[in-house]
């Protein structure tokens, strides 16, 4: 069963830009959803208003027969990342003409980043992305909604990618809405696991020798399903509190269902 949850397994909400190439020019690239409960719809634990951070950069792009130069990326001021609720985009964003020259520059200048002049900008973050390094960038989500994150490239310039994570967190933690109650239903079957496993052992130890092999097998399926929902509890819980994933805990996890699964058919065609 814990298998079967975890096959869509979830992430947490961190998108992490290794070296990716940025849109071409004059494109925006929608990348992400985010899954957001508002402060006061959040199940569980409370860390306040949810949360938006970006860390990210310009680099030149080595695949490409080109790489801008570094003294380019440093100035260029034409790629934008956004995260905006996802029924908004169109309200906020005209994707037929969202570059425009910078305020007070000329007619003539590279172009920047712009939203509709009356957008209505309740819950989005928006960040200027330069090369020269990482600069972080911080905003809070208002209410319940989809997000999504957005990248625009309203410049010229070819041949970078960009670096760097972006990461929204609930009032809860790192997981989304959607995946947050999976720590409950996983601890919930660790006890009951726990408990069939102490019930069926007992009964098991007394009579141990009259038993049948299928019996015993019981016994260790159950102990497996509990080191399976243990696995994938923590693996939840890890990801909720600090948004990086254990592959040790997720390997183990994996290991143990198939195990249990394989000694269930081998009961079943014994």
């Amino acid at each position: 069963l814990a298998a079967l949850l975890a096959a869509p397994l979830t992430s947490a909400q961190v998108v992490r830009f290794d070296s990716r190439t940025v849109p071409g020019p004059r494109t925006i690239q929608a990348y992400y959803l985010f899954y957001v409960y508002a402060a006061e719809d959040a199940p569980g634990r409370r860390l306040g208003d949810p949360a938006v951070s970006m860390q990210l950069t310009l680099a030149p792009d080595p695949a490409s027969a080109a790489p801008a130069a570094r003294t380019e990326l440093a100035e260029y001021r034409s790629v934008q990342a956004v995260v905006l609720p996802l029924r908004d985009f169109d309200d906020n964003i005209n994707t037929l003409s969202f570059c425009a020259p910078g305020r007070g520059a000329p007619a003539n200048s590279t172009p920047e980043f712009a939203f509709r002049p009356a957008a209505p900008m309740d819950g989005v973050v928006s960040a200027t992305v330069r090369g020269g390094g990482a600069e972080a960038h911080e905003g809070t989500l208002s209410r319940t909604d989809v997000y999504t994150l957005a990248v625009a490239n309203c410049g010229d310039l070819t041949g970078f990618s960009i670096v760097g994570t972006v990461s929204v967190r609930n009032s809860f933690g790192y997981l989304p809405a959607t995946e947050y109650r999976k720590i409950q239903l996983y601890g919930a079957l660790v006890c009951l696991y726990a408990a069939s496993s102490l019930a069926w052992g007992y009964a098991m130890l007394r009579r141990w020798g009259q038993a049948f092999a299928v019996q015993r097998s019981l016994l260790w399926v159950n102990l497996l399903a509990l080191c399976e929902c243990a696995a994938f509890w923590h693996l939840h819980a890890s990801l909720n509190d600090t948004g990086g994933f254990n592959q040790l805990v997720f390997l183990i996890g994996a290991v143990v269902a198939v195990w249990k699964t394989g000694m269930l058919f081998g009961e079943a065609l014994s």
